[in-house]
């Protein structure tokens, strides 16, 4: 069974859905910051220490704006991405840019419950040409989910060589998700993957998108489903 330490799972809107980086965090911020830098949106940035919770925490309020990300320093000279988004990161589309900026392996890395929408276990792989990637920078990605109350699966690009031993489309579950990470040494829902963020500050990024029709959430209101009522 795969361990997932409590902080993941105490703040799961964020942490069921976000992205790692195979390059250290300053490589990340750098790469990060000439990235968005395109987009024409002022933003700053602070430094936060005091571990992953406090990143976590640094975070909220949550929204659909995704108007705050931070940048977190993993084991092995990793980095991973959160935004606060109140039913996950949505990482995709900043790990591939920054996989194919830096000419490295990126990471979505999915798994969600199913408390207030469908239960989802997923992970995308974003690399460069050079690297195996195809123009846009995909590489590899498996995804479950459950739809009225049947469960689907979808896969897109060339297996991975340990793959045939897996056999994901029998159910690529959250534990079948924990060994693919450890084929790809990347033992990113384990508490000592995250180690590196007491030592070394983790990098927030926040970006001035207030709108009256977009409310913001606690923690206590998304437990109570508050972001999600009226929707079914």
């Amino acid at each position: 069974m795969t361990h997932v330490p409590n902080y993941l799972d105490q703040y799961w809107p964020i942490t069921q859905d976000f992205g790692v980086i195979d390059a250290p965090i300053n490589d990340v911020t750098a790469a990060y910051m000439s990235w968005w830098s395109l987009t024409g949106k002022p933003a700053t940035r602070q430094d936060v220490r005091g571990g992953l919770g406090a990143a976590l925490e640094a975070l909220f309020p949550l929204n659909t704006r995704l108007d705050r990300r931070i940048l977190v320093p993993c084991a092995g000279n990793r980095t991973a991405f959160f935004q606060n988004g109140f039913d996950g990161s949505a990482p995709a589309m900043t790990m591939r840019s920054l996989a194919r900026k830096l000419r490295v392996r990126a990471y979505r890395i999915c798994r969600k419950s199913g408390q207030f929408t469908a239960p989802e276990t997923a992970l995308e792989i974003y690399t460069p040409k050079q690297l195996g990637g195809d123009d846009t920078g995909f590489r590899r990605s498996l995804r479950a989910w459950k739809e009225e109350g049947v469960w689907h699966f979808a896969e897109r690009g060339t297996p991975l060589r340990f793959e045939a031993a897996e056999q994901p489309e029998a159910g690529f579950d959250p534990d079948m998700l924990g060994r693919y990470l450890a084929h790809l040494g990347l033992d990113a829902l384990s508490e000592a993957f995250f180690d590196g963020s007491t030592d070394t500050a983790a990098q927030l990024f926040q970006t001035n998108t207030t709108r009256a029709d977009t409310p913001n959430y606690s923690m206590l209101d998304v437990l109570s489903g508050a972001p999600w009522a009226g929707s079914a």
